[in-house]
């Protein structure tokens, strides 16, 4: 018969207490199901970890490493693509093999960022633009008046194609996919700075110098007053033809608006990207039908930007510009671009040998108010954590219980989950937890031990 799985920390806390009141070796491996000289190993200090047991593997460490060079090769190769070549370099293996092994070399097939294609003399632009104004500061950045044009589409097409990359090489120039403009089918104006947004303009068909300058004189001129009165303004837009023509230019000159220069393909230096991106969020939530829903979202979307959110959007300027100096040019992504906030928990602080020291929570917080996003939280205290796992074991909540120190994080989120939580005073915990999360906790202990004793003496 095979070895059987090794004692847990919550069996072996278990046989302590048992131990303890008494109870004989025989007794407490029927109570808790293992065997009597699993129990007995443990008491007697000489319990140890399973051997490696199972299949030999079935590569060597030589035919990963070519592996590992097929992938870096080209990162968008599918695992059909990955286990021919590796079988021609001699390594016969099945496709699961070849998924598992990457997975262990730490790639994940992961949807590539879209970047617009920059080439070695745009790259060079983009760097000498970032030097020239890295010392500009919020109030120079202030007194700009940012555009651009967007589409909004009705639904979303196809993703394309995956990449392989590690933790990390999300922006990575070789883990990136590159984007060039097509035609817009539905296509929105808008100007921003740090006072606010200005009118929104649909705009009809094809774009050229004469219907620009039209949107210019229209919707332009009116959000310059509107945001700056009778004050100087630069105004910014990016090299598109209708943009660059010598009539939109002269246009400029004529009314005497200073035009700031801008480097080609960067939409990651204007934060008026980022005014879009959240009103497509919130479209994908208003799921329009029709044009004119479509076209009635928009605005209200825009409409609900608050001068707050745009004022620290221009904040983030020197930022950006500190961003493309450290990437020599290349396209750059911060949390402030749109980028999801990902936390593994919100945990307020922990406990270290010397006290209570902050946890990511309050840095998460301060994120999600920097960027003016809500973080997705993966842990603690979320509700789906706990369902998650708790599908392992093959219980629902109402048959399990949460021992914790935290009072908020463990027992707050294990109760909200319809878990009993019992609250211990050790570790995190401080005078008062029990009385700052509602309902209370089932029951507070002294220490886990005496929690252990209480779930087998009355709940099982």
């Amino acid at each position: 018969m095979g070895k059987t799985s090794d004692l847990t920390d919550v069996k072996k806390a278990i046989i302590d207490t048992l131990k303890q009141e008494g109870k004989t070796q025989k007794e407490i491996s029927q109570q808790i199901g293992c065997s009597q000289s699993a129990v007995s190993r443990h008491l007697n200090g000489k319990s140890v970890g399973r051997k490696q047991c199972g299949r030999k593997r079935c590569t060597t460490r030589r035919g990963d490493r070519t592996l590992r060079k097929i992938v870096e090769k080209d990162r968008f190769q599918t695992l059909g693509n990955l286990r021919k070549q590796w079988t021609e370099s001699g390594v016969e293996t099945s496709r699961a093999t070849v998924h598992r092994r990457v997975q262990e070399m730490g790639y994940r097939c992961r949807i590539p960022q879209v970047k617009p294609l920059l080439n070695h003399k745009q790259r060079q632009r983009r760097l000498t633009w970032a030097t020239e104004k890295q010392h500009w500061t919020v109030a120079k950045w202030s007194q700009v008046l940012f555009s651009d044009e967007s589409k909004f589409c009705m639904s979303f097409g196809n993703q394309g194609a995956r990449v392989w990359r590690k933790t990390g090489e999300k922006e990575m120039p070789k883990c990136l996919k590159s984007s060039v403009k097509y035609p817009q089918s539905v296509m929105v104006w808008g100007a921003m700075s740090a006072a606010g947004v200005g009118p929104l303009c649909f705009i009809k068909g094809r774009v050229n110098a004469a219907s620009y300058q039209e949107i210019l004189e229209h919707f332009m001129l009116p959000s310059a007053e509107m945001l700056y009165g009778d004050e100087d303004f630069i105004f910014q837009h990016d090299l598109a033809p209708a943009h660059s023509a010598k009539t939109t230019g002269k246009w400029f000159t004529d009314h005497g608006i200073t035009v700031l220069n801008w480097p080609a393909n960067s939409p990651d230096l204007n934060p008026i990207e980022n005014l879009w991106d959240i009103v497509k969020r919130k479209l994908r939530d208003a799921r329009p039908n029709t044009l004119d829903e479509l076209k009635a979202a928009i605005e209200a979307s825009w409409a609900s930007i608050t001068s707050q959110q745009c004022h620290r959007l221009i904040a983030s300027m020197p930022r950006r510009i500190e961003a493309v100096i450290s990437a020599k040019g290349f396209p750059t992504k911060l949390a402030l671009d749109g980028a999801p906030i990902i936390a593994i928990h919100k945990a307020r602080y922990y406990k270290k040998k010397d006290g209570l020291a902050l946890g990511p929570g309050p840095f998460v917080t301060a994120l999600e108010y920097a960027t003016d996003t809500k973080a997705i939280v993966v842990g603690k205290p979320e509700k789906t954590f706990f369902l998650e796992a708790l599908r392992s074991t093959d219980c629902c909540p109402e048959e399990a219980v949460m021992i914790g120190d935290d009072c908020r994080d463990d027992i707050g989120g294990a109760q909200d989950t319809g878990m009993l939580g019992i609250l211990v005073k050790t570790g995190k915990y401080r005078i008062g937890d029990e009385s700052r999360i509602t309902p209370a906790p089932h029951l507070t202990c002294a220490d886990f031990p005496q929690a252990v004793d209480h779930i087998l003496k009355n709940l099982l």
